[in-house]
């Protein structure tokens, strides 16, 4: 007999649900743009958090600290927070 309960779906599981799957479909689609990135990103605060520590490190040699998620999207390229959504999702 299997006395597992199903997982309750609260309302904000359910959104990060979806903002993960947009955030798949724009990782695998080659004609999104920056501002759809940005839109889905700003959903999901762990990535945000992600891409602000990324751009922030010392390796990436900025002369002071970024705040701004478009501002680090822009330094960091399209196609390197493209691969992080990609690692994301997987």
């Amino acid at each position: 007999m299997n006395m597992q309960a199903a997982t309750p779906t609260t309302p904000a599981r359910q959104q990060a649900s979806e903002d993960l799957q947009a955030l798949y479909a724009l990782a695998h689609d080659v004609d999104c743009s920056p501002r759809e990135w940005l839109s889905v990103v700003n959903r999901l605060p762990v990535l945000r958090q992600r891409i602000l520590q990324l751009i922030n490190a010392s390796y990436a040699t900025v002369p002071r600290p970024i705040a701004s998620l478009p501002q680090a999207i822009v330094n960091l390229g399209f196609n390197t927070v493209r691969n992080l959504g990609r690692i994301v999702t997987q």
